[in-house]
Parts: C-alpha cells; sequence; structure tokens
C-alpha cells in the first residue's frame, strides 16, 4: 500500500508519510470514519501548524475541514459559534471586518479553532480561555458528543484538559466565543502600549499593528519552514525572578496576577547566542529566536540537536528549562522522548 507525504500538511515541512490521509467535513463524517476504521489509530489534523512530524505517521490523518460561522447577539455581548476546521487567523479577520472586538490581538495565530482551545492560544495579554464559552467535542471511545464549558476545561498557559485527560479521547467538533459588543482595547502587552494615546481605535486598527508586528518578526511558514513559537515562555516564582533580575538586569518579564513572572523564552535564548544557530539545515531563526525553521531539507535528528542544545544551553545559564509548545509526533502518536539528552 503508497503512504501519503505529509510534508505539504505540517508547516514544519518535513518529509514524512501516513497510511492514508482523509478530509472530515462534518461530524457525521467522523461518526462514519469511526465506524469502520477507528483500529487505525487516527490522528485529527488542522492547518498542521503546531505540529511536527518526526518521523513516518503508522496511522491515519483526518484533515479537520469542518466549516461553521454563526453570530447571535445577546444582551451585551455576540455570542460566535465556530466549526473546528475553520482557519483561526480567518475568523479573527472576519470578526473585526463587521467591527467586533475582542480577538484582535489573537491575529496572525495559525491553526484552526478546533485548536485554539487545546493550547489555549494566547498573544498580547488576551488567551483565548478569556473568551471561551464552550467547547463540542466527539468522544473517541464511545461516539457520543459531548460539551465543555469554560471552567470545565482546565485551562493553563498553553495547557487544557485535552493536552491531560481527554488526550487522545477527544476530536473537538466546534467551539463557541463571547465577545462583548461594548468593546475596550487591551494594549498593556508589549509593543501594543504604543497605541494606548490613539484617540478613536478600532478593533481593525489593533488587528492591523498585531499583524504589522507578528509579520515583522515571524517567517512565512510557505516561504520558510516553521511551526511558530517552538518553545513555551516559561513562569517562575517571585523568588526566582528576583534571583535571575539580579544576574540580568535586562531580563524580559512580565508579572502575573499570582506574584510569578513568565519570562520571554526567545529573549532566554537569544543571551544565550544561540540565535542564528543551526544544526544541520535547522535553525535558530534569525530575527527571532522563539522559532525555529526549516531551511529546506532539515531532518528529525536535526531538529532533536537543535532542540536539546538550546534547553541544555538556557538550563546551563539561568537554571530554567524550556519546554516545547509545538506538538512533536513519531510514529505511533505524540513524542514523550527525551530531546535534552
Amino acid at each position: 500500500m503508497s503512504l501519503v507525504n505529509l510534508s505539504q500538511h505540517h508547516t514544519f515541512g518535513f518529509d514524512a508519510h501516513c497510511r492514508a490521509l482523509k478530509i472530515i467535513q462534518s461530524k457525521d463524517d467522523l461518526h462514519s470514519y469511526m465506524a469502520s476504521n477507528y483500529a487505525k489509530a487516527p490522528l485529527m489534523l488542522g492547518e498542521g501548524s503546531n505540529v511536527v512530524f518526526l518521523e513516518d505517521y503508522q496511522g491515519d490523518v483526518l484533515l479537520n475541514r469542518i466549516m461553521k460561522r454563526e453570530i447571535i447577539k445577546l444582551g451585551d455581548y455576540y455570542r460566535i459559534t465556530l466549526g473546528s476546521g475553520e482557519g483561526w487567523h480567518d475568523v479573527v479577520r472576519w470578526l473585526v471586518e463587521q467591527g467586533i472586538g475582542g480577538v484582535e490581538n489573537l491575529a496572525l495565530i495559525p491553526g484552526t479553532a478546533g485548536a485554539a482551545p487545546i493550547q489555549n492560544i494566547g498573544a498580547y495579554g488576551v488567551e483565548l480561555s478569556d473568551i471561551l464559552y464552550s467547547v463540542t467535542y466527539l468522544e473517541i471511545e464511545t461516539g457520543k458528543e459531548v460539551r465543555l464549558f469554560n471552567q470545565d476545561c482546565q485551562f493553563g498557559y498553553r495547557d487544557s484538559i485535552f493536552k491531560r485527560a481527554l488526550k487522545g479521547n477527544a476530536w473537538i467538533i466546534e467551539i463557541v466565543i463571547d465577545l462583548p459588543i461594548d468593546w475596550q482595547p487591551k494594549l498593556n502587552y508589549g509593543p501594543l502600549k504604543s497605541l494606548q494615546n490613539h484617540e478613536s481605535l478600532t478593533p481593525k486598527s489593533v488587528f492591523d499593528k498585531v499583524c504589522e508586528i507578528r509579520m515583522a518578526k515571524l517567517p512565512d511558514p510557505k516561504l520558510l519552514g516553521n511551526a511558530g513559537s517552538f518553545f513555551k515562555n516559561p513562569v517562575v516564582s517571585a523568588k526566582t525572578h528576583k534571583i535571575l533580575l539580579e544576574k540580568d538586569p535586562s531580563l524580559v518579564s512580565f508579572a502575573l496576577a499570582d506574584g510569578s513572572h513568565k519570562l520571554a523564552a526567545g529573549y532566554l535564548i537569544e543571551r544565550c547566542h544561540l540565535k542564528g544557530h543551526a544544526e544541520g539545515k535547522v535553525a535558530v531563526h534569525a530575527n527571532q529566536a522563539l522559532v525555529l525553521v526549516n531551511q529546506g531539507g532539515g531532518t528529525a535528528s536535526q531538529l532533536k540537536r537543535l532542540v536539546s542544545k538550546i534547553i541544555n544551553t538556557v538550563m546551563h545559564t539561568y537554571g530554567i528549562r524550556l519546554e516545547p509548545e509545538v506538538r512533536l509526533y513519531d510514529c505511533v502518536g505524540e513524542y514523550i522522548g527525551v530531546v535534552d539528552g
């Protein structure tokens, strides 16, 4: 049986294959697939923007193309229902063009609406958990549809129940978000502070600024293979933050409500003189140290060596262990091997 090439279905672009590829356009397609193919260990894939295949995948891959967009007005907010296969950035643009705000800080985050709650995507002071109302998923073991509300999703920083208790047993069908009619911009994070004194701001003007910022520092995966931010920004206690700040007064960090501090992983990597460092054809991006890139013809072993070097060097220099944000897959599922030697 011939295998299907996955290089065009994950943005890092490694040459990997799967047994079969099937497009899923509705929840009925999922039910039909489960009824006849459950034993094939399928993997649901959206845009492949937060996934790297390290080797050929032994099961089937399902491409999520479940589309739906619906807006209803409820009191002082809009309730938006989205099919899990909708492109996230396309949805953000669609909303801001209608003057609906609350998602503009999350512009240009790659991936689908269905992937958004898994990662609890976030940027510039806003996370999906701030606006999500509910998630509906198909329980793989039983075929039942289950609806979880925000408080049941166990959201954390780039974390959710879908990466833990429900990992491997949930295919997200749709999500629902609530956005206020009385929009207030969130401009307290990073370069968006430059907009604080501007008059007549709109969701679209903030959206445009976020796109400008992201395009200036993040490579287009259509031109240079990458999976966006490769590492999570580590969170440390106030005590650890104080110690680190004494060691490095220029440390880039953001205070959190509980007194802890989120560190900029890209800054740590850059301060370790790893910006632009390459292992074969896989490298730390020259303009943004948080992004690893496939320069063409890169291999999984090269990626593992680079990730190992980054983790070990940052650990040696700062005593902080970086963790990948990108989901790595080997032949049977999500990779759990040691990448830091």
